[in-house]
């Protein structure tokens, strides 16, 4: 499970030894210290688990790919707090595919350890934290850093898997906070007989004057040692809220070597919300994704947008489109426009539905690529329990006829999931 990263763990556990020996022997007394609400002192833990069955018709726009198949995985994990939300964290996922996925997946079963780490988020009350080890961790808004592990055994629609391995850090003053980071490439993005190598790292800057205003500056730089690839993100992203409004955006810069070619690839997002009262607590939000492709009179330099470790922490974000997202891929050479129109017809449901328009930046012909409707339906159950059902039907336009095929696509997802946690007597 460590092949390739021994020595990296072996660092890391060194330091959690080390940081639970000072804080054994700290002067106040963990128990007397000042609690975390998120993480107390003494031992606590968390448990989720998910199962969810998916049907898919015309995967591709093509004919004859129908994939029928379901997913489970459960996590646990176990805390030890140190007081003021200083811990030690250690964790693992076990995973199921059940049938054959539209990836390939048959029948696959998995497990590894995806966490274990120490986490100080306040040292000395000095603004300054930081987490060591294995980890969770999220750069932003997610757009760019927040998956740093490739699924690819088992439950991979669901993206059980998003670790990283290093150091991450993080700094708040008044309204000013920094971000900062240093990760080994995870080998699972690249061949298992030839494994990746290098490093990421990066962090931004933020100003937040004010809840819901928030600007920030970021960096982030990939160093593959086997590919002498060496692409670098420049991101500027903010929001503003104004009553009812949510104006907010994102705009990627790419510069760096991709081996043989030059990398200038450029993307970004920009959104307008607006979040109703009344009974129902209506939402809308109209969304824009660009995303650059490669100009074909250019040999040296690569204009396409190459897409770094997005997440998925909502229906197209950031896997835009959830249907062609995850098939065809609309993260690079891409203009996708977006309306969602959310209703809470009662408390715990919720209901949303979404349009999507995907047109290529650069093609030899038209440039119109297909339509998604999503609708999606969530509610909340009794005892941690919560379930959802998906449903998306595609349409290919005359770019996605010439690439793929002309048959309309459609899904319907089901699952459900279950979370408890708790605090273990002393």
């Amino acid at each position: 499970m460590f092949t390739h990263k021994q020595r990296s763990i072996a660092v890391w556990l060194l330091a959690l030894l080390l940081a639970a020996a000072t804080a054994a022997r700290a002067d106040e007394p963990a128990a007397e210290a000042e609690e975390d609400d998120s993480v107390p002192a003494g031992l606590s833990y968390a448990l989720e688990a998910t199962a969810s069955n998916h049907h898919v018709k015309g995967a591709w726009f093509t004919p004859d790919s129908s994939f029928d198949w379901s997913e489970g995985f459960a996590r646990a994990r176990v805390f030890y707090g140190f007081g003021k939300g200083a811990h030690v964290t250690a964790g693992g996922v076990v995973m199921r595919t059940q049938g054959t996925d539209y990836f390939g997946t048959q029948d696959e079963n998995d497990g590894l350890l995806d966490q274990l780490a120490l986490v100080v988020p306040n040292a000395g009350e000095s603004g300054f934290g930081f987490t060591i080890g294995r980890q969770s961790f999220t750069l932003g808004d997610g757009f760019l850093i927040a998956d740093g592990y490739y699924d690819h055994r088992a439950a991979l629609w669901n993206i059980p898997l998003a670790f990283y391995d290093g150091v991450s850090a993080n700094w708040t003053q008044g309204p000013h906070h920094a971000t900062a980071f240093a990760f080994d490439v995870s080998p699972s993005f690249g061949d298992p007989g030839d494994p990746l190598e290098g490093f990421l790292a990066g962090g931004e800057f933020g100003w937040t004057p004010s809840e819901g205003n928030d600007l920030a500056l970021g960096f982030v730089r990939m160093d593959e040692t086997k590919t002498d690839r060496t692409p670098f993100a420049v991101t500027v992203r903010g929001s503003s809220t104004r009553g009812p409004w949510v104006i907010g955006g994102e705009f990627v810069f790419e510069g760096g070597s991709m081996g043989d070619v030059d990398l200038s690839g450029r993307g970004g997002h920009a959104e307008v919300v607006w979040t109703g009262e009344g009974r129902f607590k209506p939402t809308v939000k109209l969304q824009g994704f660009w995303f650059s492709g490669d100009d074909p009179a250019t040999d040296t330099e690569d204009e396409g947008y190459d897409p770094w470790q997005f997440g998925w922490s909502d229906w197209s974000n950031w896997y835009v489109g959830d249907l062609l997202g995850s098939t065809v891929l609309t993260s690079s050479n891409m203009r996708t426009l977006l309306a969602q129109v959310g209703l809470t017809p009662r408390e715990g449901t919720g209901f949303r539905v979404l349009a999507h328009r995907f047109d290529r930046v650069e093609t030899e012909g038209d440039s119109p690529f297909a339509y998604e409707f999503d609708a999606v339906v969530d509610q909340e159950l009794p005892h941690g329990l919560s379930a959802w059902v998906m449903g998306a039907y595609a349409m290919p336009l005359d770019a996605a006829k010439v690439e793929f095929g002309s048959e309309n696509s459609m899904q319907l997802f089901a699952a459900l999931s279950w979370k408890f946690s708790g605090k273990l007597a002393q």
